[in-house]
C-alpha cells in the first residue's frame, strides 16, 4: 500500500505546483489532465478501501492504466461472469 500513498502524494504535489497552462506528468506518463488525475486518485482510494482491488470500478484504461502500472498498483481480484 506504500505505492498507493506515494501516488496520492505525487498527485497532490503536481496539483499544488500546477501553473494552470500545462499538463501533468507522473512517472514518465505525460499529458495528463486534471480529470485524469482525479480518476487516478479515485482508483487509488478504491484500492486502499478494498485492500487491493478496483472492485466496483471498470478496469482502468489508457493513461490512467499506465500510471497505475508504473506505481505497481494492480487489481488483485479476478472477475468472472461465473462467480
Amino acid at each position: 500500500m506504500n505505492n498507493v500513498q506515494m501516488l496520492l502524494n505525487d498527485i497532490e504535489e503536481v496539483k499544488n505546483n500546477w501553473n494552470e497552462r500545462s499538463s501533468f506528468n507522473l512517472k514518465g506518463i505525460g499529458k495528463l489532465s486534471v480529470a485524469d488525475l482525479d480518476v487516478i486518485e479515485m482508483y487509488a482510494k478504491q484500492y486502499l478501501q478494498t485492500g487491493g482491488s478496483f472492485n466496483g470500478l471498470m478496469p482502468p484504461l489508457g493513461n490512467v492504466a499506465e500510471v497505475l502500472d508504473k506505481y505497481n498498483i494492480k487489481d488483485t481480484q479476478t472477475y468472472s461472469i461465473f462467480g
